[in-house]
């Protein structure tokens, strides 16, 4: 008889957690809350989602508050759509529907609250501007996409954790891609884990899931490793507490670089239940 490793168990199902919360600068400056989170799951944990948005504090994205809040409802509804839909979940094919009824969101909210001449210069896409980060996943599928700044990360049941989208290419740390821009999708990231192809990773599943905004990771004086500890951590709140223990830690993460870094801050977690 071999002394074989135990199979880590398989998540029961997925459920969800979240926090956001106005940063120093904005309380300070007198400027909205602008970032946005939305969360869903399946009553039978068979899938789950998490989006996260935040609105640029420039003052030519003056109603970006707005267009974070339409840019997490409609990938929302776009992820859950696909989800219930038959075959695989693509998410270039979900960022297309999203962002295309994100402007058409937006150019209504226009015709219902008209721009000034003045405010209008740019576009009427531009004072709505926002990133987008979102992340689904199944039995047997985590997709993610992503326009602009921001984090995700995935982790094991091992604590092995992993960015699965590359880096933002025309990101600086002060400049960010935005689905106000006349092309988003030439900067969309992608990504799809296949949660049951790899047969060396089936004893140590994935487990956990997040997706935050900038303001999440600016404030970190560990710029390097924040991202892995902080799930890694995560991963342990649910292992020992349960869902309950991580809801209830998620405010407290997201206050501190919030008055910290003065930006808002976001945070959505999508986890195994056992």
């Amino acid at each position: 008889m071999t002394g074989r490793t135990p199979r880590a168990p398989r998540p029961a199902g997925w459920g969800v957690a979240s926090a956001t919360t106005i940063g120093s600068f904005h309380v300070a400056t007198h400027l909205p809350h602008q970032d946005s989170v939305r969360t869903w799951a399946a009553p039978d944990g068979s899938a789950a989602v998490v989006v996260v948005a935040d609105g640029h504090g420039h003052h030519a994205h003056f109603r970006s508050d707005v267009g974070a809040d339409l840019a997490t409802a409609l990938t929302l509804d776009a992820l859950t759509a696909a989800l219930e839909g038959a075959g695989e979940v693509d998410p270039a094919a979900v960022a297309v529907d999203a962002v295309s009824a994100w402007r058409r969101a937006v150019l209504e909210h226009v015709a219902a609250h008209p721009l000034r001449s003045d405010e209008a210069r740019r576009g009427p896409l531009v004072p709505y501007g926002t990133t987008l980060v979102a992340l689904a996943v199944s039995d047997d599928r985590l997709v993610a996409l992503q326009v602009g700044d921001g984090d995700t990360v995935v982790v094991r049941a091992s604590g092995r954790a992993w960015r699965p989208l590359p880096d933002d290419p025309d990101g600086d740390g002060v400049r960010t891609a935005s689905l106000c821009q006349p092309d988003p999708m030439s900067s969309l990231r992608t990504a799809t884990v296949d949660l049951a192809a790899d047969a060396a990773d089936q004893d140590d599943p994935v487990v956990l899931a997040m997706v935050c905004t900038d303001g999440f990771g600016k404030a970190r004086a560990d710029p390097d490793t924040w991202w892995s500890t902080t799930a890694r951590d995560l991963a342990a709140t649910v292992r020992d507490g349960g869902l309950d223990a991580l809801r209830a830690r998620l405010p407290a993460d997201v206050g501190d670089p919030a008055q910290v870094g003065g930006d808002d801050t976001s945070i959505a977690v999508v986890a195994a239940t056992s």
